[in-house]
């Protein structure tokens, strides 16, 4: 019988194995073969839907005349054109999700089942559906929320729509993916069914047969311990062992049956065990499942109100709380003033709107920042302090929002069935911190959106033309400078490339050089008229790598670039030198006057000809570098050697190569007799009157003449050997090391450097170091250094600054002496009236009559008045003083000077409907401090908004432009207001002298102006000019700075 169950036993094993195995086998296969059936329906789907689109989504604008209405009519008209087909569509299959999304206006603009109005949104591109707008096809995957199906688990396909070669949206097609598991469950299950049906019929006929066999052998067992035959001994020996291993089995069993009760008891208590873990496990999910939805909500939070209140009834239901609040500590930080309340259903007939004193169990939590719960409130001292008619509370539980340390507001729950725990405590004050968080995040994106709302205002009034662009090269914003600068509207150039107004800006970007400029670059710019103007652009970057826009702030410069292009020419022509211009291959372009008259060529006969053909061995420069030594030839044949150097430069995108020939006959005639006469070269050399030395690669000094000796205090022998850096100052050693470099890195180029040596004796020596590399010798030597000893001359302008210092301190002290007398008359006349009026008041004190009080009242508002006048004259003087101090001078851009005074006056001028305009032209910047230049520019330009203040008429302006005439800069300030008179004009820069009402000036701003120039170099002259108003002229000498 133990065999016969163990064959059954194998064979039922087998046969359950080789079952599940082909279940496992087929369920897989059918999952995969199904997954692939509704990929290919919604592919098919999605593709119907991308083809039904004959028309862009831009053309169905036009065509509908939706084209520059708001965003939310032109989602509309789209919509209303193509949610017909996808409503077609979405009869026939009713659980496919459906839909188009514009790439152009960047919204879904159809969907289906289940539409509404709010589904038509903005999708951000970091998610996976945007994945066709790179790849260029359908693009397969799964997501965990959906819109169409109430943020189910979806399997999506994602079909581009091209429109003239370009992505201009895409169509999709999605099934809920618990849809496609029934479906695949459903089948699975019925081929399960069968297979099992199947092994149940295998398992009954193996089972009918076995028991066939159990019984015959039942019956032969019986008949041989049932026969009464003479059975052999030998034969019932034999059959002695089996039934010995019968027995033996029978007791093993009973042991291993209660080993088996006893494991299955031991089972059951771990049983248990785990299904009470498991309940706390599902506990702390539910817990991290609502911390984490909380976590997700300030993330994606809109409103705070709403946000906040989603984590409170988190925090409510996983606490079992029944009532509770959020509220927010008030700007005096003295109260609270409640968001939202609930109450749970009980009766408060307290008014909610009411601010909550901070006081009792609540002050306690905001004191100390920490969660605190009671939870017999209702019989505590603290129930006391609850108004009348609030509603019972049994416990309750504080958590401060806090955020850096600082307290903001508090979260509150009450009346939890059986009280709060410790772990109440916990769970709660992670909610309050996410309250908190969001709070800051809802305040910090308020103050976000006015930067950006004040960002934009600044952008769109800027006096600079200002243009945004796309990535793409597509235009999305320009400011009102601009269009009055390209003369279009901003419809006009909506979406329009760049390349239909700077081409150069479309260049850049198809060769992916527009994120490696520096700095500012010039281009030319298409007006719609059709003319081209010169413009400075700097450009700017906005956004991320994904959303990323381009800010371009654009400058007109046509006419620095018709000054610059003047200069260039006149410098050209008059170059004292020969100068070519060519191509790159060397074809000669333009020649300066003294190419011409040295050559002999006329200007159309240079321009035949290339370099090598001027060279009298047809040489070229082609793949020369920095200085070369050559022979040309005149057209008249004969020769002359020249000094060739080359260098080159891009002008309008070609490259130009410019060559500076010099006649060197002279020179190499020079060379000639310095070879030929050593004797001479070593005299010149000895009696030179600087210090000349040769140096070795090595920086050492190989010989050197006797003024060499004679500055540096060394001999000629001490100095052999000694490299220059030992006897250099310590402080100049790394400067001659750069320099050195420099010089050995360009040998063609003549070197300076002013520098410090230490003499023999310890003291300082400046000099003046010329260093020449000996390009031709090969041997050890291959430096000349020259020493010119510059320390009287450092000691002289060290004389000279102390002695022009002195010069100003006195012609401040004489300016002030100059003012003296004016500010003591303009000080004596409100004496004189305060002497007056109270030698008045004395008088009636001494004659005991009584005075009415309001004419003493009277009196002595005079006095204060005139005291007043008295201070105003010393803090005027004050300030004239502080501005005679003088600072360190620097260079001063006079362009950006006055442009910051402009912006300094612009409101004041508005509110007196004055128009500033200004012309600034190239000058180049000056010597001099800026606060001097401000304080000058300030008092001239408020001198013509108060002149225009008392003028009557209607239009009123200030012009202010900047001009560069000879070796002086100009500057002109201009008004059209009352002009100048003859009587005034002579008197116009006097201490105190003013045309204004009394009381209204002290007349001492243009007199500051005038010593600030006059202690500048600089001069001052005011005339009226043809629009009836007054011209201030300034002038700056170039040679004094």
């Amino acid at each position: 019988m133990q065999i016969t169950k163990r064959i059954y036993l194998w064979l039922i094993i087998t046969i359950v194995l080789f079952t599940v195995m082909f279940l496992i086998f087929f369920c897989l296969n059918s999952i995969k073969t199904s997954e692939n059936h509704h990929k290919r329906l919604i592919l098919n789907i999605a593709a119907y839907l991308g083809q039904a689109v004959n028309l862009s989504f831009s053309d169905i604008l036009i065509r509908e005349g939706a084209v520059g209405k708001p965003l939310e009519e032109q989602i509309a008209v789209i919509n209303k054109n193509l949610q017909p087909i996808v409503n077609e569509v979405s009869n026939l299959f009713p659980g496919m999700g459906l839909g188009y999304y514009s790439i152009e206006l960047d919204h879904i603009v159809a969907i289906a089942p289940n539409f509404n109005t709010d589904l038509l949104i903005q999708v951000p591109h970091s998610y996976s559906y945007f994945q066709s707008y790179e790849s260029g096809k359908p693009e397969f995957g799964k997501s965990e929320t959906s819109l169409g199906w109430f943020d189910k688990p979806i399997l999506y396909v994602t079909y581009p729509i091209v429109h003239n070669d370009r992505i201009i949206g895409h169509s999709w097609a999605n099934l809920p993916l618990d849809n496609m598991y029934k479906n695949i469950a459903e089948d699975t299950l019925s081929i399960i069914l069968f297979v099992l049906l199947f092994m149940v019929a295998v398992i009954v006929i193996i089972s009918t047969g076995f028991q066939v066999l159990r019984k015959e052998l039942n019956s032969y067992c019986q008949h041989i311990v049932n026969s009464t035959e003479d059975i052999s001994e030998s034969a019932i020996v034999e059959f002695k062992p089996f039934f010995e291993e019968i027995k033996k089995s029978q007791q093993q069993l009973i042991i291993a049956n209660m080993s088996l009760e006893q494991e299955i008891e031991e089972r059951r208590l771990v049983e248990e065990k785990l299904i009470a873990t498991l309940r706390e496990v599902n506990s702390r999910k539910e817990e991290i499942a609502a911390l984490f939805n909380s976590a997700s909500l300030v993330l994606e939070m809109r409103d705070f109100k709403e946000t906040a209140r989603a984590i409170f009834d988190a925090c409510k239901e996983l606490t079992n709380a029944t009532s509770g609040y959020v509220a927010l500590l008030t700007e005096d930080g003295k109260e609270n003033k409640l968001l939202f309340l609930d109450s749970g259903g009980q009766p408060c007939s307290v008014d909610p709107s009411l601010p909550m004193p901070i006081r009792g169990l609540r002050e306690r939590a905001y004191l100390k920042g920490e969660v605190i719960y009671d939870n017999q409130f209702g019989k505590s001292n603290w129930f006391s302090y609850l108004p009348q008619g609030h509603m019972i509370l049994d416990n309750v539980l504080f958590s401060p929002l806090v955020l850096k340390g600082k307290t903001l507001g508090i979260l509150g729950l009450a009346n939890k069935p059986g009280g709060f725990t410790e772990e109440d405590k916990h769970l709660t004050k992670g909610f309050s911190d996410m309250v908190a968080i969001a709070l800051r995040n809802s305040r910090s994106l308020s103050r976000l959106t006015q930067s950006t709302i004040s960002t934009r205002k600044a952008a769109y009034t800027a006096s600079d033309p200002i243009i945004a662009f796309s990535t793409q090269g597509l235009i999305a914003f320009c400011n009102e400078a601009f269009k009055k600068l390209f003369q279009y509207s901003y419809r006009e150039v909506w979406k329009k490339p760049i390349n239909l107004l700077i081409p150069r800006i479309s260049e850049l970007m198809a060769a992916n050089d527009l994120d490696r400029i520096k700095g500012a670059f010039d281009a030319m710019g298409l007006k719609k008229d059709g003319t081209s103007v010169s413009l400075e652009i700097s450009l700017g970057v906005w956004g991320l790598e994904d959303d990323k826009w381009y800010i371009a702030f654009i400058r007109d410069n046509s006419e620095r670039r018709l000054l610059e292009e003047k200069r260039r020419y006149y410098l050209f022509e008059d170059f004292p030198e020969i100068i070519f211009f060519t191509d790159e291959d060397e074809n000669i372009i333009q020649a300066n006057k003294k190419a011409v008259r040295y050559y002999g060529y006329s200007m159309e006969e240079l321009k035949t000809l290339n370099i090598k053909d001027l060279s009298h061995h047809g040489e070229t420069f082609i793949n020369i570098k920095g200085r070369y030594d050559s022979i040309h030839r005149r057209k008249d044949g004969t020769v002359f050697p020249v000094e060739v150097s080359c260098f080159k430069t891009i002008s309008e995108n070609k490259t130009i190569k410019i060559f500076s020939l010099r006649d060197i006959s002279e020179r190499m005639e020079n060379e000639n007799k310095i070879r030929n006469s050593e004797e001479k070269i070593k005299k010149i050399f000895n009696s030179a009157p600087v210090g000349i030395c040769l140096v070795n690669k090595r920086d050492e000094v190989v010989e050197c003449n006797q003024m060499m000796t004679k500055i540096l205090g060394y001999s000629e022998e001490e100095l052999s050997g000694m490299t220059y850096y030992q006897y250099t100052h310590p402080e100049d050693k790394e400067l001659t090391g750069d320099f050195t470099k420099e010089v050995l890195s360009e040998p063609y180029l003549n070197r300076c450097l002013e520098k410090r040596y230490i003499h023999k004796d310890g003291h300082i020596i400046w000099a003046r170091v010329f260093v020449a590399v000996l390009i031709e010798r090969n041997d050890e030597i291959n430096r000349i250094v020259i020493i010119e000893d510059t320390t009287s001359q450092k000691e002289l302008e060290s004389e000279l600054i102390t002695a022009r210092e002195k010069s100003e301190i006195s012609a401040r002290l004489a300016a002030l002496g100059t003012m003296a007398a004016s500010i003591a008359h303009e000080v004596n006349q409100p004496l004189n009236t305060i002497r007056v009026a109270v030698e008045g008041l004395l008088y009636f004190y001494r004659k005991d009559q009584l005075l009415d009080i309001e004419e003493v009242a009277e009196t002595l508002a005079d006095i204060s008045t005139e005291v007043v006048s008295i201070a105003d004259i010393i803090n005027n003087m004050k300030l004239f003083i502080n501005n005679e101090r003088i600072h360190e001078d620097g260079l001063c851009d006079l362009n950006l000077i006055l442009n910051k005074v402009v912006e300094k006056n612009i409101i004041l001028a508005q509110q007196e409907n004055i128009l500033i305009s200004s012309k600034f032209n190239y000058i180049p910047p000056i010597k001099g401090n800026v606060s001097k230049l401000t304080e000058i520019f300030n008092n001239v330009l408020i001198n013509a908004i108060e002149a225009l203040k008392r003028s009557e008429k209607e239009i009123k302006e200030i012009e202010i432009t900047t001009t560069l005439k000879e070796t002086v800069i100009k500057v002109e300030i201009s008004d059209n207001g009352l002009g100048i008179t003859a009587d005034v004009k002579h008197k116009l820069f006097d201490p105190f002298f003013t045309t204004k009402k009394a009381g209204e000036g002290m007349g001492i701003g243009l007199t500051i102006v005038y010593v600030l120039l006059e202690s500048m170099g600089a001069t001052i002259n005011a005339v009226s000019n043809e629009k009836g108003g007054a011209t201030f002229k300034l002038d700056f000498p170039l040679e004094d700075y």
